[in-house]
């Protein structure tokens, strides 16, 4: 996947991680559709907790083109899609609900926060296909 020219990188460490795994499922060295699982899960969970990033969007494109990479590497280990499309709803339910309590809330805070901290500049609504269902990666 072609980064951007100001898209958010990988610290090398992770990247380092995320190169290995992306070696060892392209040369068909993995052990188990659990363990691949368990090991994907772990490297998006260190993506999402390692990584300083201003505004969801850069978290969605950090997950995903990362989820992308994994399973290009390997298209019928099915349960790595399964994992990253798993992380990519819950990041954005959470951030529905970080929304939705702006809203409710939001005569009690400050401006600053309602823009920068809690990322209510960006699209707080539904996804494309309506009744609640977000657009899939």
């Amino acid at each position: 996947m072609a980064d951007a020219p100001d898209a958010p990188k990988l610290s090398p460490s992770l990247r380092r991680r995320v190169d290995a795994f992306y070696t060892k499922l392209k040369r068909r060295q993995t052990t188990s559709a659990f363990g691949n699982a368990r090991e994907a899960t772990e490297l998006l969970r260190d993506i999402v907790g390692s990584h300083s990033w201003r505004v969801t969007s850069e978290l969605l494109y950090l997950v995903r083109s990362t989820g992308c990479r994994l399973i290009a590497a390997d298209p019928l280990q099915f349960n790595i899609g399964n994992v990253v499309r798993r992380v990519l709803f819950i990041i954005r339910e959470e951030f529905a609900a970080a929304c939705k309590f702006v809203r409710a809330n939001a005569a009690f805070w400050s401006p600053r926060v309602l823009l920068f901290e809690v990322g209510a500049h960006e699209k707080c609504g539904r996804g494309r296909r309506g009744r609640g269902r977000w657009r899939r990666m």
